[in-house]
């Protein structure tokens, strides 16, 4: 996509959303609307019981459990570059470049009925009302309306002085995860072995599965197969081939055990998830 910017969209009608630790290079806006949210930014904890806006800086490690009644959640992802000029003002040189360059960052949390909150949620609006727009492209006009939001976001929050120029110390723990889990980003289909993720960050195996277990709360393996639970969904809905050659392309040897971590983590055969997700469609 040569328009950097996207929108997620999720409400209670398509059940509890738990969305693991991972990172990307991208800025994240989370709106969240009702229900409980827990969510974790680079190790810190926090609990949202209320409308808000969640900004989560590029490369910060992440994840997400929405739960409880009546809720709605939605995102808005883009490269911070999409907001820069060809040519450089006062405004990119202060503002727009430190922040893609990561020697500004956004705050944390918004609520949604402060006077920034409101401001913040007008224009976040406009660019979610712009991508539900049923449409396979997006708009040239529509294209600068979001850009000019984003813009206004920004503005916003620095006349405030909520852009922070402290840039906060890596945690090291955090660090070692996004190396590991980018790893399993990248060789989820392939054969990954305990000591080849302890590997990376220079720990012996046992060590290791201790760690990724305080960490994020489950088992290497366990966040593996889950990994390749999820990818196997994608595949699932949008490729039209064999379910056996699709749990071998998600890292899965043996039809037997992709059968049983499907139907453990999802309540069905893969088989029945995909004929209920192209019936839903």
């Amino acid at each position: 996509m040569d328009f950097p910017c996207a929108i997620y969209l999720h409400s209670e009608a398509a059940g509890p959303l738990l969305v693991n630790h991972h990172w990307h290079t991208n800025m994240e806006i989370i709106h969240f609307n009702g229900g409980i949210c827990h969510m974790e930014i680079d190790m810190e904890p926090f609990i949202i019981t209320e409308e808000c806006f969640v900004f989560v800086n590029p490369e910060e490690l992440h994840c997400i459990h929405l739960e409880g009644e009546s809720f709605r959640e939605s995102a808005i992802v883009f490269d911070l570059e999409l907001l820069k000029f060809a040519r450089e003002d006062p405004g990119q040189r202060m503002l727009l470049g430190p922040l893609a360059q990561g020697e500004k960052s956004f705050p944390r949390i918004i609520r949604a009925d402060s006077d920034i909150g409101r401001d913040i949620k007008e224009e976040y609006n406009r660019i979610i009302t712009i991508f539900r727009k049923e449409t396979e492209t997006i708009a040239s006009h529509d294209v600068l309306r979001v850009k000019s939001a984003l813009l206004d976001m920004v503005a916003l929050l620095e006349e405030k002085n909520l852009i922070d120029d402290r840039i906060k110390e890596k945690d090291y723990r955090a660090e070692y995860l996004k190396i590991i889990l980018e790893y399993i980003r990248i060789h989820y289909g392939q054969k990954i072995r305990i000591r080849d993720m302890a590997g990376l960050v220079s720990m012996n195996e046992q060590y290791f599965c201790r760690f990724f277990k305080k960490m994020l709360g489950k088992t290497p393996v366990e966040y593996l197969n889950e990994y390749r639970i999820e990818k196997a969904k994608e595949e699932l809905i949008y490729r039209n081939d064999a379910i056996m050659n699709i749990a071998m392309d998600c890292g899965f040897n043996h039809m037997g055990n992709f059968i049983s971590v499907f139907r453990k983590r999802e309540g069905c055969l893969p088989s029945e998830y995909r004929k209920r997700m192209k019936m839903s469609k």
